[in-house]
């Protein structure tokens, strides 16, 4: 579009051209795109322009890619400065495989998990190699000095990491348990939330939990 108007078409009339180019119309309406043509010619725009805009099938807007751009700094920003909230959000929206036993036991753990499942090459399972992609970020974070704390009955929300009071931590959600899924992790945490409620001297403890798991969960 800036081109068009360097060489002297009217702004609304390049802005139109240059949408129908980027969505690759020209080939579709070739009627339309004929007098798109001549519309450039009378501006003495070059063929060799005017061919090449014919043959575009698609161009990704200049607009969303300055978005994505200024979105990848952002998270660039947050992931050097504030490390564990960037972690947080990571593993709570992005991730959905993960191994509580390896991330709670630290970094050499979390190594042997990656290591057995690339040890299985192309016979590892979908899942596996999700939860391997979720072990990487999860070395990445605990290299850095951060640790995992389990799930905890009183703190683990039901689908999002908690940092931790000393902001060097995350407390692994209900869901992150093998088996267990969000709604019958909803269904923990509203059942907590109750109890605490109630003014119950407790809210659960660990065999609770479980056997809530089970009724909930149908095992």
């Amino acid at each position: 579009m800036v081109n068009l108007i360097q060489m002297g078409l009217p702004a609304g009339r390049a802005f139109k051209i240059m949408e129908f180019v980027r969505k690759g119309k020209p080939s579709k309406d070739p009627g339309t795109w004929k007098e798109f043509a001549e519309e450039m010619r009378k501006y003495n725009v070059p063929e060799w322009y005017i061919e090449s805009c014919r043959k575009i099938k698609y161009m990704f807007p200049k607009a969303h890619a300055t978005a994505y751009v200024t979105s990848a700094f952002r998270i660039a920003w947050f992931k050097v400065h504030h490390p564990i909230w960037y972690y947080c959000a990571y593993l709570s929206i992005r991730r959905d495989q993960f191994d509580v036993n390896s991330m709670c036991r630290g970094e050499d753990a979390i190594r042997d998990k990656i290591d057995e499942i690339d040890a299985k090459g192309n016979q590892a399972s979908n899942k596996e190699i999700d939860t391997r992609d979720t072990l990487c970020i999860c070395l990445e974070m605990v290299a850095r000095g951060f640790y995992f704390k389990n799930i905890d009955i009183e703190k683990s929300d039901a689908k999002k990491f908690v940092i931790t009071e000393d902001q060097k931590g995350l407390i692994i959600p209900f869901r992150a348990l093998d088996g267990l899924g969000e709604n019958v992790a909803y269904s923990i945490v509203k059942a907590r939330e109750a109890s605490a409620a109630e003014g119950a001297p407790a809210l659960f403890c660990e065999c609770d939990f479980c056997k809530y798991a089970r009724a909930v969960g149908g095992r």
